[in-house]
């Protein structure tokens, strides 16, 4: 009822959910990079995720049905839980998944680590743990001009036993991206919007990412994503409290759907 609720007043959208009950592969799911492969299914319900930033770079992803350029809202959600986290002191490197341009995926000059005017389409949630497993969370993105965008907030001490909840969503008409995550179920501290106002945008695919870190970090973890869902539409102009609350309410029927 939500999810046709919210369908009658949106246009041109798209949506998906994937619980990863069954083998994915079969809606479009794939994986692309270091071998051996640092994600897979394995029958568990879950996607078993490893992040290795002494590997090459590793994406386990779908195309979104869409190609998103800023000029569509969108949101999307998943689940994750972490078994295991380790970085050495002073070091810096991410546990990372979200939305990214296709292209990187073969273009030899991406490097994650050294973005600074290098033009991709990267806009992930992020983990950036010290060795202690405490560290920010929050959203970062890169356009095709190069430009950045992104905050990181709450710092955080990350908990292995907990499962954490990530809802990302994005308003074209304020230009601003919303996050919110829980930990287990309950809600886990205050996030600042970002403005993407400005940026030229090109998003095609969702992604678990994995990023070599050239030797200058070594990050690894490892544990599982699930409840992956996403949707993006297009609105009649509304405020921003009725948009937010429509974006929201889509996350939660994507969910139920799934």
């Amino acid at each position: 009822m939500l999810l046709a609720s919210f369908v009658s007043i949106a246009h041109a959208g798209v949506s998906w959910t994937e619980d990863f009950d069954t083998n994915p592969a079969a809606r479009g799911w794939g994986y692309a990079g270091a071998e051996p492969a640092l994600m897979a299914w394995d029958g568990s319900g879950r996607l078993s995720a490893t992040w290795d930033a002494a590997k090459d770079n590793a994406f386990y992803r779908r195309d979104l049905g869409t190609v998103l350029d800023g000029k569509q809202s969108f949101a999307f959600s998943c689940t994750l839980k972490l078994d295991a986290c380790a970085i050495s002191p002073d070091m810096f490197w991410e546990v990372s998944l979200g939305l990214y341009d296709s292209s990187i995926e073969t273009d030899p000059a991406f490097d994650r680590g050294y973005v600074s005017g290098y033009a991709f389409g990267l806009l992930e949630w992020d983990f950036f743990p010290n060795e202690i497993n405490e560290g920010y969370v929050g959203m970062t993105g890169f356009d095709a001009g190069g430009g950045y965008f992104g905050v990181w907030n709450p710092y955080i001490t990350w908990d292995l036993s907990a499962v954490y909840g990530i809802d990302v969503t994005y308003d074209a008409h304020t230009k601003l991206l919303h996050t919110a995550m829980t930990v287990d179920g309950a809600p886990l501290g205050t996030f600042d919007p970002v403005s993407l106002a400005g940026g030229t945008w090109r998003l095609d695919r969702f992604g678990v990412m994995s990023y070599g870190a050239q030797g200058t970090a070594d990050l690894t973890a490892s544990g599982w994503v699930d409840d992956v869902a996403f949707g993006a539409w297009e609105i009649p102009e509304p405020s921003t409290a009725v948009m937010l609350g429509a974006a929201l309410l889509f996350v939660a029927a994507l969910r139920r759907r799934g």
